[in-house]
């Protein structure tokens, strides 16, 4: 047997070791694998699992319960594993136990404390346990798959802490905006600055909806939209910027349409992203427009700049992770566009550029959509 079949051998006793199905999934699964006997004893575990907890010894813990061979913090030493009063909140024992009543899986999410007794050394782990009971002839047994999700888990916290600190640090700066608009109504930097505090908010609750939903089912709110204050607030956005760039940001309107429905937030997070990049494509002195105009049963939003995209560009133009930018964590830009147009706002977005036209990127948004809720 060569080096690596060793390396994934599973540990077990000899009564698992006849059932061949067993084995080769203990061999061959990359999920932390037990598998355990009626009397929840662990009677195999593949190397996963061992390397995940630093087992030492695995033949000589075979027959223990999973929380003796994890070392369980809270583990009862005289009522053992499965038995202790830490033991009725476990959600690998509620796995466990459930399992037992049913011939479906059941999964549940185990907060794990371990404690090395000979180092002293803490650890807390979070794990999503999946068992599901077998049965063969009068015995049966517990497959347990354990993922190990603390990292995720951590993550999840810290985001929570990110977007409540910083939610409470956008409010107290919207109002100190605020009380600055009411000592100078006319400074348009004053205007400005409460315009960008309120697109980061607007923009900070969209991430924040992003982020609570977790399930890759996110629903956008759709809500009447009123076509003249979104270019209102999109010349507000952009005007200070142009004026001190020297460059000219012209919004027309070319059909009469008042209002439609449609997420504003992730509208308006696709449109300034497109107008960035004309910016950013623009020389001194140039010209970016940005038209609203019906089409059929569709409201275009084009925005252009004079100009060309580069030929070798073109091709990847919607491609993740591409840029011409240079650094890390580019070209999530227009891929990103493009997929909450399509998949948040059932809407397409499209480009075409030439020497002689520039580029003309044209976000096509449904009309007749009804309301969320």
């Amino acid at each position: 047997m060569d080096s690596s079949a060793h390396q994934n051998e599973p540990v077990m006793v000899p009564e698992i070791a006849e059932h061949t199905l067993v084995t080769k999934l203990l061999e061959m699964s990359e999920s932390l694998l037990a598998v355990l006997d009626h009397e929840r004893r662990v009677i195999a575990f593949n190397q996963q699992l061992l390397a995940k907890f630093k087992i030492k010894d695995p033949e000589r813990q075979l027959s223990l319960r999973m929380g003796e061979i994890f070392q369980c913090r809270y583990l009862d030493p005289e009522k053992g594993c499965g038995n202790g009063p830490y033991c009725e909140t476990c959600g690998a024992a509620i796995a466990i136990g459930l399992a037992a009543q049913s011939e479906e899986p059941v999964e549940r999410i185990c907060a794990l404390s371990v404690e090395n007794r000979e180092s002293g050394e803490e650890k807390d782990f979070s794990l999503r346990v999946r068992c599901v009971m077998f049965q063969d002839e009068d015995r049966h047994y517990f497959l347990v798959f354990l993922q190990d999700i603390t990292r995720q888990e951590l993550w999840f916290t810290f985001e929570r802490f990110f977007f409540h600190d910083f939610t409470n640090l956008c409010t107290g700066l919207i109002s100190t905006g605020e009380l600055l608009s009411f000592r100078y109504p006319q400074d348009p930097w004053v205007q400005r600055l409460n315009n960008l505090l309120n697109h980061l908010m607007s923009e900070l609750q969209m991430q924040r909806r992003f982020v609570q939903d977790g399930s890759g089912n996110f629903t956008p709110s759709f809500a009447p939209v009123d076509v003249k204050k979104l270019i209102g607030t999109i010349k507000k956005l952009y005007g200070p910027r142009c004026r001190q760039e020297k460059k000219t940001l012209t919004c027309r309107i070319l059909s009469e349409v008042d209002s439609f429905v449609s997420d504003e937030t992730i509208l308006l997070r696709i449109l300034t992203n497109l107008l960035t990049n004309a910016l950013e494509a623009s020389r001194s002195g140039e010209e970016i427009r940005l038209e609203v105009e019906k089409q059929n049963d569709k409201l275009v939003f084009s925005v252009r700049n004079q100009a060309e995209i580069p030929e070798p560009v073109k091709r990847r133009i919607f491609q993740r992770h591409f840029s011409t930018k240079p650094g890390e964590g580019r070209g999530l830009g227009l891929f990103s566009s493009k997929v909450f147009a399509r998949e948040f706002l059932q809407a397409t977005l499209s480009y075409h550029s030439t020497p002689a036209e520039g580029t003309r990127f044209s976000l096509s948004v449904p009309l007749g959509l009804k309301p969320s809720g």
